[in-house]
C-alpha cells in the first residue's frame, strides 16, 4: 500500500469524496497488479478471519491452563465436525 494512501486513511475525516477518487487513481498507478489480480481471482479474508477469531475464543477460555498439547486438541476439536 502505497504511504500516501495509508496517511489518507489515518486522517478519513479530513478527506472529501472527490479526495477519495483522487486516491483510488493514485492508487491504481501505484499498484496496477495488484487491483487487476484481486479483479481476477476475488479471494477474500472472511473465512481465515473466522478461524483467527475462533482459535483466539478458545485461547481466552482456556487462560491459566499451560499445557500446549491440551490447546492444540482444543484447537483441532473446534474444526472438525
Amino acid at each position: 500500500m502505497c504511504m500516501f494512501i495509508m496517511l489518507e486513511k489515518e486522517n478519513e475525516h479530513l478527506v472529501s469524496p472527490m479526495d477519495n477518487k483522487a486516491c483510488f487513481q493514485r492508487c491504481q498507478e501505484c499498484q496496477p497488479s495488484g487491483i487487476l489480480n484481486h479483479c481476477e481471482y476475488p479471494i477474500h479474508t472472511g473465512r481465515l478471519e473466522g478461524v483467527n477469531n475462533k482459535i483466539k475464543v478458545i485461547k481466552r477460555r482456556a487462560y491459566g491452563f499451560d499445557d500446549l498439547r491440551y490447546f492444540s486438541l482444543k484447537i483441532i476439536q473446534a474444526f472438525t465436525n
